[in-house]
């Protein structure tokens, strides 16, 4: 694969890719509902995923109103405003520590028992697309599926099964998936 810097689109809509992208968005279902089913065990709780170049999973909670942080961890801004449960009470303006323990180990528990642990891989469908997210990972990229195919943006020379074509071809497909 001869590799330079400039922007290359790409489309591939073999029964391969189609297969590997239905089977990732299926994981990607059943995340989403684990972890919307998690999230409803907490008031005021909202489901955060992370996803990248390697595929999708539960990331972590947001609060509003935020908890409070003598139990919970204060939120990470970079991180989705997540917050999780501390390792162990902090201590500072607590009126009742023995009621406060209690229900820091209470949801200490629930979180460990019900946290979504699934993970929705990408490596099938980059491996159907004939690369992997290491190489991409260096290159870039953007991937998306629209009308059964699968488009790709990347400084990277792909070969078959993917069909290269227009940045307005994969723009358009972009716009299609933004706004279907």
């Amino acid at each position: 694969m001869a590799n330079d810097m400039t922007m290359h689109y790409y489309r591939a809509s073999t029964p391969a890719t189609q297969a590997a992208w239905k089977t990732y968005s299926e994981q990607c279902d059943a995340i989403v509902a684990a972890s919307r089913a998690f999230a409803a065990l907490f008031p005021g709780a909202k489901a955060v995923y992370s996803g990248g170049t390697s595929g999708r999973s539960f990331f972590g909670l947001s609060f509003d109103p935020l908890m409070p942080f003598d139990i919970w961890t204060k939120p990470m801004r970079n991180e989705g405003r997540t917050q999780s449960p501390r390792a162990r009470l902090v201590a500072k303006g607590v009126s009742d520590r023995t009621e406060r323990m209690a229900e820091l180990r209470r949801i200490q528990e629930i979180y460990k028992a019900n946290r979504p642990t699934a993970r929705a891989s990408l490596d099938p469908v980059l491996e159907s697309l004939g690369t992997d997210w290491g190489i991409l990972l260096l290159y870039g990229y953007r991937l998306i599926e629209s009308n059964g195919a699968l488009y790709i943006a990347t400084a990277l020379t792909l070969g078959a099964p993917c069909e290269e074509i227009t940045g307005s071809e994969f723009d358009a497909a972009f716009k299609a998936v933004r706004h279907g």
